[in-house]
């Protein structure tokens, strides 16, 4: 017998009827007919869809997992875009630090390459050792947030040290500091004295005419027009005060005839027949006097003063100084003088000559300083050397005088004499 179908109950979702079913407490009673939902419980309670529920429930907790793994994911996102940040900033101020360092560092250099650059020598000879001078630097040639100073300290006689420092960054801020050590060797006038410790130092033969004096007592004093305020101390030159010989000769060379004045009047001196002896003045060769050299000469030249609009003209042709008035423009204008070859000398001039050939000093002309002549010097007649003479041979029918103060003069005021040089082995050193 076909039983009718009964009619579809309403659409509800599966859930939903799911929990209608099993929250029910007491079944529908069985009427014994067939209908939409067979197989009943005991106990009136309907048989649950046991694969459904299990899906369903199963999906609830999907969602609840769902939610735990996006909050997991954000919470490692969170983490890596931290550590990010972390690393960026790191990085960002190692870069700034990195940056202040070179321009702490430049800023050092460039201290230091500043008070070289106006390096005199002079300006430190009296400094002791170990007592450090402030040199100023020049400004406004790095950032606005850098400052820097240098400071010189004298290590030995003659060797200097310059001490730059730095800063880079605001005060209250980061930044950084830096520090050089620049080595400078300079020229003391006692590192010449040993080779000009007579009024004239000859390698071969000497002639005194008639007329002509070599004198090394000194007692002639200071040349004409020169006041003591103007001589350096006679210990500059590193020789004990007092009168020098006159002429100093190698143990073979005959003794000059003619007017010679000193203590003793002729001395000896093994080393000046050794072709060195005239290669040069103390640790300077006849080479890097060429290099020093704030003049270069050759042929004849009438020395003479120059000034332009009352100040000394250095750079016009034959002025070698005015020795004439030590407080004249030029009075203090004593330069070093390269002659590659034969040299004729008219006028009146002063500072270190050093000539690489033969010297001809015309009757009347006058030089105060130092002299040296790697070939034969002749001194005419009312011509004058004040200071000290070095040379191969020499003929005198002048005067060749002994002075501390002209000598001293000359050697610790030549420009090209005051300059500093590279010491041996390394410039850079590092300090902290």
């Amino acid at each position: 017998m076909i039983r009718p179908r009964h009619a579809r109950p309403p659409s509800r979702s599966l859930l939903a009827m799911w929990r209608a079913q099993t929250a029910a407490p007491h079944a529908a009673p069985h009427t014994g007919r067939a209908g939409p939902w067979r197989g009943r419980r005991p106990h009136g309670r309907p048989r649950p869809a046991r694969g459904l529920a299990v899906a369903l429930v199963a999906l609830e907790g999907r969602r609840g997992f769902t939610l735990l793994l996006a909050l997991l994911v954000l919470l490692a996102l969170g983490t890596l875009g931290t550590g990010l940040l972390f690393v960026s900033t790191q990085e960002a101020r190692v870069a700034t630090a990195l940056v202040h360092t070179a321009r702490a560092r430049a800023g050092a250099e460039s201290a230091a390459r500043a008070a070289l650059a106006g390096w005199r020598t002079s300006d430190y000879r009296a400094l002791e050792s170990g007592a450090p001078h402030a040199v100023q630097a020049a400004a406004g040639t790095l950032a606005p947030d850098v400052a820097y100073d240098a400071r010189v300290e004298r290590l030995a006689a003659g060797l200097f040290m310059i001490r730059g420092e730095a800063r880079s960054g605001p005060e209250a801020g980061p930044g950084a500091r830096a520090s050089v050590g620049l080595l400078v060797r300079g020229l003391l006038p006692a590192e010449f004295a040993p080779e000009l410790a007579a009024a004239l130092s000859a390698a071969g033969p000497v002639e005194v005419l008639p007329g002509g004096v070599v004198d090394g007592t000194g007692a002639a004093g200071p040349p004409e027009g020169w006041s003591p305020a103007f001589c350096p101390p006679d210990p500059v030159l590193g020789l004990p005060p007092g009168p020098r010989p006159g002429v100093l000769l190698p143990d073979n060379a005959p003794a000059p005839a003619g007017a010679v004045q000193g203590v003793p009047p002729v001395a000896r001196e093994p080393g000046l027949a050794d072709s060195a002896a005239l290669a040069g003045l103390g640790r300077l060769g006849l080479a890097d006097l060429a290099a020093l050299a704030d003049r270069t000469e050759a042929g004849s030249v009438a020395a003479t003063p120059r000034t332009v609009d009352g100040e000394c003209d250095v750079g016009a042709p034959g002025n070698w100084g005015d020795p004439a008035d030590p407080a004249a423009p030029c009075g203090g204008y004593l330069p070093l003088i390269f002659a590659p070859a034969d040299l004729a000398l008219s006028g009146a001039g002063q500072g270190v000559l050093v000539v690489q050939g033969d010297l001809v000093l015309a009757p009347g002309a006058a030089f105060h300083g130092a002299v040296l002549v790697t070939g034969r010097m002749t001194v005419g007649a009312g011509a004058v050397v004040s200071g000290a003479v070095r040379a191969g041979e020499a003929s005198v029918a002048g005067a060749v005088r002994f002075d501390a103060c002209a000598l001293g003069r000359a050697l610790g005021s030549a420009p090209g004499l005051d300059r500093p040089l590279r010491p041996a082995g390394r410039s850079w050193v590092p300090v902290f």
